[in-house]
């Protein structure tokens, strides 16, 4: 067994004796804030300061017009994808083209099966939500692209079509993309409370885009079918060139007993 000397007995609590007035806490003294505890303890707060109802109240108003956080949401956004987009061609254009969306969804982490065909998809859903846009043509071929206003647009048709979908893509975008506000130059609040949001899916809105979802998926799939076939038919279009090269040079050469030339 092993033995322990013996220890003192600790020395007697301090009297304070100080008849003065208590000083104040310092600036980093957890009885600086308020509290419900009388030792001063402060629990620490689950959310960002001024975040959640407070910051984001409406993103809509009554009259379904977007209030100045939604605008700031949208701007963030259009401005990221502006000048971070992958395609350096395309930055600073001030503009949204299909690409800048689709590479916005892929880095949402969308599959590229369902992020691809939105780049030949977007200009009927900016039909379907009345969205403004101008078509500029590049390399013989029909481009639709947004400026600001009309990415707000697109922000405002969004939520009203489906609530619950935007509040799952602005939730991801702050959570997951570098946006700053661009009226404080800081990160947006998190979480985006569901009460920011419409109670419920505006009715011609969200017809509006099952409309438009249901033809999408009809010209995905007749796209599908026409380069299934347009590879089909390249892949005979290469088997008979082989074979007629086989049968005109003999499988052996110039000479081999095809084309042997003796004729000239």
């Amino acid at each position: 067994m092993v033995h322990f000397p013996d220890v003192p007995p600790p020395p007697p609590p301090k009297v304070n004796t100080n008849t003065g007035p208590t000083p104040s806490p310092g600036p980093y003294s957890p009885s600086s804030s308020t509290s419900t505890h009388s030792s001063g303890y402060v629990p620490v707060q689950f959310d960002i300061p001024g975040g959640g109802e407070e910051f984001y109240g409406q993103l809509l108003d009554q009259a379904n017009r977007p209030t100045q956080v939604l605008s700031r949401l949208a701007d963030a956004l259009f401005f990221y994808m502006d000048q971070c987009c992958d395609i350096v061609q395309l930055r600073g254009t001030q503009h949204i083209e299909p690409q800048k969306y689709v590479w916005m969804l892929k880095k949402l982490g969308t599959d590229k099966s369902l992020a691809d065909p939105m780049e030949y998809l977007l200009r009927s859903y900016y039909d379907a939500g009345a969205i403004p846009y101008k078509v500029v043509v590049v390399n013989g071929v029909q481009i639709p692209v947004v400026d600001r206003r009309g990415w707000l647009h697109v922000a405002v048709f969004d939520i009203r079509s489906n609530p619950d979908e935007a509040l799952r893509h602005w939730t991801k975008c702050i959570n997951t993309l570098p946006l700053l506000d661009p009226a404080t130059t800081q990160r947006f609040p998190a979480p985006i409370p569901r009460s920011a949001f419409p109670r419920a899916a505006d009715f011609y809105c969200s017809q509006a885009v099952l409309t438009w979802r249901s033809r999408g998926i009809a010209e995905v799939h007749q796209r599908q079918r026409s380069a299934m076939m347009q590879r089909q038919r390249n892949k005979m279009m290469v088997g008979g060139a082989v074979k007629l090269a086989s049968n005109l040079f003999g499988g052996g050469g110039l000479g081999g007993g095809g084309f042997s030339g003796t004729g000239l």
